[in-house]
């Protein structure tokens, strides 16, 4: 077992052996368990027939000085709570296997990812593992990833980008100075807490990112996302300004807009769960649709394109729903909550419509410059509470 900062070194003057006739066999097993970082050293064999294993449980773990092939019967294994680190020219190969055991780390910086850093005939790596890439040249996280992880951290300034679907079940980190591309890939984040810590450049591209933990967590915010999904149980807390270019889909659990702003380009479905709007505007441009579950208006007010209630519960704002799209109610509840419905489409007609035979507001204002709102449908009885103003 090796335990000091050099590792095994060639020369004698230096490393864990200090000795003038030393021989390193391949065929011996290696342990590194040092207490503080360490390097393997350039004394390690670039060849084994024997295992190597990283089992320091430091912070900074061990650097591999040296390529190294791990061949039959050799495997290299990064216990549990310790950290491998590959340089970008630095890998593992052989005909030997590699294991990244549960709660073990993997760091590589290989421009070509995971399938650069490991090429062993077999390979074992854990969902429970945790991975880290860190190179100093743009680099894809490559297809050995697997579907599920524990950690996924970036921490490379030419940026980082996704190569498949991920599920992290517990954080996403995209470091100070760094950039993360997720591609067109779908992110699922099943941890509580704060599962996606964006510190860097996060760059959605058409990728969808979902929250699914089974406790609620925080909905990272002050970022950019393309498709954006909750579907989880608990409350779902959004922490800053959310910028959606995509959909947003609350699927299960409670979405809660926690006083911030929202922007949506494309649809917002409410299918299961709550959206709770804001005390901030809400403009969800694409439309709004509710078939299940409840969408809750605050103060705040909310912009949407065309509203369409299919089941489940609509509470409008207490203060301005702006709707500049359809209105179609095909069986679902409508809660005006005492606010005012303003039908503002310059572009073209609109109509309130749907399945649904009745339909009370509070109070109504259409602002239209010329243009008509019509009643059809099954609709036969419309009924306004409060005021109906035309201007």
């Amino acid at each position: 077992m090796l335990g000091l900062l050099e590792g095994i070194a060639a020369g004698a003057a230096s490393g864990n052996l200090q000795c003038a006739n030393r021989t390193f066999n391949a065929g011996a097993n290696y342990t590194y368990n040092g207490t503080s970082a360490q390097a393997t050293g350039d004394g390690l064999p670039a060849t084994l027939t024997g295992n190597l294993t990283i089992a320091n449980g430091t912070g900074t773990g061990v650097t591999l000085s040296q390529s190294t092939a791990m061949n039959t019967p050799g495997t290299c294994t990064v216990n549990n709570g310790a950290l491998l680190t590959l340089a970008s020219s630095i890998g593992v190969s052989g005909t030997g296997g590699f294991t990244l055991s549960s709660g073990g780390t993997l760091a590589c910086a290989h421009t070509g990812g995971l399938d650069s850093c490991i090429t062993t005939t077999s390979k074992s790596l854990s969902t429970g593992g945790n991975y880290v890439f860190n190179g100093t040249a743009a680099q894809v996280t490559g297809t050995l990833l697997p579907a599920t992880v524990g950690n996924l951290t970036f921490n490379n300034a030419d940026g980082v980008t996704l190569s498949g679907n991920v599920a992290v079940s517990s954080v996403l980190t995209v470091s100070a100075g760094s950039s993360f591309d997720a591609s067109s890939k779908t992110i699922t984040l099943s941890g509580s807490g704060t599962p996606l810590v964006v510190s860097g450049t996060f760059l959605p591209s058409t990728s969808t990112v979902s929250y699914t933990s089974a406790s609620g967590a925080n909905v990272t915010g002050g970022i950019s996302y393309n498709n954006l999904a909750v579907n989880g149980t608990g409350t779902f807390t959004l922490g800053g300004a959310a910028t959606v270019g995509g959909t947003l889909q609350v699927q299960g659990g409670t979405f809660n807009a926690n006083g911030q702003t929202v922007n949506v380009t494309g649809l917002t479905t409410v299918s299961g769960g709550t959206y709770q709007a804001s005390t901030a505007a809400q403009t969800l441009t694409g439309g709004l649709t509710v078939s299940s579950g409840a969408f809750t208006g605050s103060s705040g007010t909310v912009n949407v394109g065309t509203v369409t209630l299919g089941g489940g519960t609509l509470m409008a704002p207490s203060g301005t729903m702006n709707v500049s799209g359809d209105w179609a109610n095909n069986g679902g509840a409508f809660n005006n909550n005492s606010g005012t419905v303003v039908f503002n489409s310059t572009a073209g007609p609109q109509a309130i419509n749907g399945s649904a035979t009745s339909q009370t507001f509070n109070s109504v204002t259409v602002n239209k410059s010329g243009q008509t709102l019509s009643v059809g449908g099954s609709m036969t009885g419309l009924t306004v509470s409060g005021d109906l103003t035309l201007t």
